[in-house]
């Protein structure tokens, strides 16, 4: 089957005025994408762009899946072609595009991070342990590592967060002065002898040793495999594995390693700034929230609607009635 996915981009890239949209056709002269502007809001980052992307799938199920993949993998080539944002704002709708003119089926789509947030947790105890641990990072090399971990918070693919996550965790490291360590053998695990010189190397810790040294320390990972899915996500990413892939082989979802990785960097700045380990039941005279999870939820709500009878042009789209899809808050007791 063909199907169309409609779809709202945030861009810092519009296409020019007067420009009604842009197309890429495939080779029988198809339109395969569609870009045309929607809400141009000068001097600002909120501006948003139509995308409109033809594409086959083998039903509805696999569409929505398939469509919005595609879709992130052409706005990052996008974003690599022009070095300015182009991100997914949400799915509209996803339409049965196949050939002829016929009463359209289309999904609609409607998607929201659900009625806890915002949470109204923000309490005076809680600026006053975000002030003391300001107070007490300035000017230090941890003062880096928590703008990484706060970049990771903010961040919306779970890639990204890791990313961000880890670099904080390097940042921390970055000043420990541990003993040297014996190179070893990469079967075994022991250490090389060098027989001319009768000694056993060593060196001083690399980075991912430094790491391995203070997920030793974590309570919550003594599990050897939980520390070890840490380095296998990262090489994982580095080789460009997808996050299906990735998910299949370590055989957890990403956002448990997130919430691994989230705690080691939280617990290891709060040891080095106040000597307290928020594992170990120290931190109980600091206000500090704790989140079930790092990756980003949403909860999406889609309607299957039969619509007029067109052929498969996205001129007649307009044609299409688009009913509104609303979440409801659940009524408090």
């Amino acid at each position: 089957m063909r199907f169309l996915l409609e779809s709202r981009l945030v861009s810092n890239c519009l296409l020019p005025s007067g420009v009604s949209n842009v197309e890429i056709v495939d080779s029988a002269g198809n339109i395969k994408f569609r870009l045309s502007n929607d809400q141009v809001r000068q001097g600002t980052g909120r501006s948003t762009m139509i995308c409109l992307f033809v594409f086959e799938a083998e039903g509805f199920e696999p569409a929505s899946t398939l469509g919005v993949r595609e879709l992130g993998k052409f706005l990052d080539a996008l974003a690599f072609a022009t070095c300015l944002k182009f991100q997914l704002e949400r799915p509209l709708r996803l339409i049965d595009w196949s050939d002829g003119s016929f009463d359209r089926e289309f999904d609609v789509f409607a998607t929201e991070p659900g009625h806890e947030f915002p949470i109204q947790a923000l309490t005076q105890p809680i600026l006053a342990t975000a002030q003391e641990i300001r107070e007490s990072t300035v000017g230090t090399y941890l003062e880096q590592a928590i703008e990484w971990f706060s970049s990771g918070v903010a961040a919306a693919r779970a890639r990204d967060k890791y990313q961000l996550f880890f670099y904080a965790l390097e940042t921390i490291v970055s000043k420990d002065n541990l003993p040297k360590v014996n190179d070893v053998c990469q079967k075994c695990g022991s250490s090389l002898y060098c027989e001319t010189c009768e000694t056993h190397p060593s060196h001083k810790p690399f980075p991912r040793q430094k790491i391995e040294t203070i997920l030793l320390q974590y309570l919550e990972l003594k599990d050897d495999a939980r520390r070890a899915r840490i380095f296998k996500l990262r090489n994982m990413l580095a080789h460009g594995d997808n996050l299906e892939v990735i998910e299949r082989r370590l055989g957890c979802e990403i956002g448990d390693v997130l919430e691994d990785l989230a705690g080691v960097v939280r617990d290891q700045i709060l040891v080095r700034v106040m000597g307290l380990s928020t594992n170990k039941g120290q931190s109980d005279r600091l206000s500090l929230l704790h989140i079930e999870g790092y990756a980003h939820l949403l909860f999406e709500a889609r309607a299957r609607v039969k619509s007029s009878a067109i052929p498969p042009d996205p001129d007649m789209l307009d044609r299409l009635a688009l009913p509104t899809v609303n979440f409801i808050p659940p009524k408090s007791e």
